[in-house]
């Protein structure tokens, strides 16, 4: 008996509400009560839900590609029978394209059903006819979803020039609801929920860590309440097992860089890459929820953090997690906690053990630098804040110029008379908006510096730092990590010797202001009668007499400052 394998595919995931897969499996079951010498294999199951047959750029994953591949190994025996509700299942590609794949079925003894209208392509036919009928099949769907692109494009091209005026989308954010005369408004209570979580990430928060706090605290979710649990989306929307909505870090890093936070509309193109914007933003479209200067700062907040590493949250807030650079190599400078004790070692030694090992108190280490800090005034890190701002206003100005420039050259394209006018006002819009683009992102940076200045961020952080030596819980230090990265670069740290140890830091702050200091430390020790905690002092390079002996950002500097402080820590 003759096999038959069922290929459905419908192009978006709507049409699964609808009557399409009911109408495809309705056809494919009277064609086989027609037919009762061929038997449906269902151990083969040929579905592409939501998957368009007109831009396959990932052929690959789709099911007709592995039919295809069944066949060639054998798993489909020759002379079988494919049904398809009509040929534009097949591909909705260009003519040559689909012919190939029409061809190459027939090329591999595959029968091809349509089943609306009904008709059999056999792979041993000879009449001409039969390829002259796919080709203007095939054609005609390649058109019909040509024609429908262009039209959607269109059709969103004119209400992008429209939202300027009117709103012209019913998706809306979580916290934006449309009011009974038409107007966008802010849903308070869900605003609330937004401030919310753009404070706690200026603060320090990770995205993770709003996430896990909103919902330990039972924070509703904004937007749908529930959603299909895993392999229940493809059922009828009736029959679907719900699962309660979470907060979950996509969904906050949404909300945390969506400009519809302050405003702003970005129409972006309907693609299986929806972070791609198809125009220019709308300024005011949407009532602001957050104003700019928060917003660039939780943007500069989650670049450091992604910059600095993540890494996995322990017990402990460690306060320069994702700053320490091991001097000798440059490597990493991680936390070990002990039952008792916390020690900061390199990462190289700790995993392939290949330097000397070296570490120091973590505790110790903390508060000998805090203690040099809080003496780092906030005019030493930066000037004013007007920099910030004309740089701003600078590249603001320059990207007008580039936009209206791009746009001038657009409008003499149309009215160039001649094909050399036209290439040449072409190139020139080319060029104009390439410079547009480059310096969006250069504003967006400026935009991020001025919102969160270095010595605002200095001066955050010596406050938290004298509230630190009485206040130990999380949520301080937490908020006093988030300023000393906003305002720090780098710490270079070199560890050595081993009764009396000894840490050489050079702290770098964003820009070209540093610290240099040596840190010493005794060990505490204890007996039945006496017990010494551990004593650290610091001093900066300066007072040590090393001023000026190394940079430990430079590894070959470095390593001979290493002989100079071992030498230091035999006199102790």
């Amino acid at each position: 008996m003759a096999l038959a394998y069922s290929y459905l595919r419908f192009s978006s995931p709507q049409q699964a509400e609808g009557d399409s897969l009911r109408r495809q499996t309705e056809s494919r079951e009277k064609w086989l009560a027609s037919h009762p010498e061929i038997q449906l294999d269902t151990s083969l199951l040929l579905e592409d839900r939501g998957r368009s047959a007109f831009k396959r750029r990932d052929w690959d994953t789709y099911a007709l590609a592995a039919f295809l591949r069944h066949v060639e190994s054998s798993r489909v025996a020759a002379g079988s029978y494919l049904l398809v509700e009509n040929l534009d299942r097949l591909s909705r590609e260009h003519i040559r394209t689909g012919v190939k794949l029409f061809i190459e079925l027939l090329d591999q003894k595959i029968n091809i059903v349509t089943l609306t209208p009904e008709k059999l392509f056999r792979h041993d036919s000879l009449d001409l006819t039969d390829i002259i009928i796919a080709v203007v099949e095939l054609s005609r769907g390649h058109s019909e979803s040509a024609v429908k692109s262009a039209r959607c494009r269109e059709a969103w091209e004119q209400k992008n020039k429209e939202a300027r005026t009117c709103v012209v989308t019913k998706r809306l954010p979580g916290w934006i609801r449309q009011g009974d005369d038409g107007r966008l408004v802010l849903d308070q209570a869900a605003a609330k929920i937004v401030r919310r979580a753009f404070d706690l990430a200026r603060d320090g928060y990770s995205v993770i860590g709003i996430a896990k706090l909103f919902n330990s605290e039972k924070v509703p979710v904004l937007g749908r309440k529930t959603m299909p649990e895993r392999g229940e989306k493809h059922k009828p929307k009736g029959e679907r097992k719900q699962k309660p909505v979470m907060w979950s870090q996509p969904t906050l890093y949404g909300i945390l860089t969506s400009r519809a936070a302050i405003g702003e509309y970005v129409p972006y193109q309907t693609t299986k890459r929806p972070d791609k914007p198809v125009g220019e933003a709308v300024p005011g479209y949407y009532p602001a929820v957050v104003d700019e200067d928060t917003f660039h700062a939780v943007r500069a907040a989650l670049a450091v953090r992604a910059k600095v590493g993540r890494g996995r949250r322990g017990k402990h807030i460690n306060l320069f997690a994702g700053l320490l650079r091991d001097a000798r190599d440059g490597g990493a400078i991680t936390y070990c906690h002990r039952r008792d004790s916390c020690e900061l070692v390199p990462v190289s030694v700790k995993q392939n053990g290949t330097q000397t090992w070296a570490s120091f108190p973590a505790v110790a280490f903390e508060d000998a630098i805090l203690s040099k800090l809080k003496e780092v005034q906030a005019a030493d890190v930066e000037g004013d804040r007007g920099e910030a701002r004309r740089k701003v206003e600078a590249i603001a100005g320059e990207h007008t110029e580039a936009e209206q420039n791009a746009r001038r050259y657009k409008v003499r394209c149309d009215g160039a008379k001649t094909e050399e006018e036209f290439n040449l006002f072409a190139d020139k819009a080319v060029e104009w908006d390439r410079k547009r683009v480059t310096l969006a992102t250069d504003l967006e940076h400026a935009q991020r510096e001025a919102a969160s200045p270095l010595s605002e961020s200095w001066g955050e952080f010596r406050s938290l730092a004298e509230l630190l030596a009485e206040d130990k819980s999380d949520d301080l230090r937490i908020r006093a990590r988030a300023a000393l990265r906003r305002a720090v670069e780098s710490v270079h740290c070199l560890f050595v010797g081993k009764r009396v140890r000894l840490a050489a830091v050079r702290i770098q702050f964003h820009g070209d202001c540093h610290r240099e200091y040596l840190i010493s430390y005794t060990p505490g020790r204890s007996n039945k009668s006496v017990k010494r905690p551990g004593q650290w002092a610091a001093e900066s390079f300066a007072d040590a007499g090393l001023a000026g002996r190394a940079d430990l950002s430079n590894q070959s500097q470095a390593k001979k400052f290493e002989l100079l402080l071992v030498k230091h820590t035999a006199k102790k």
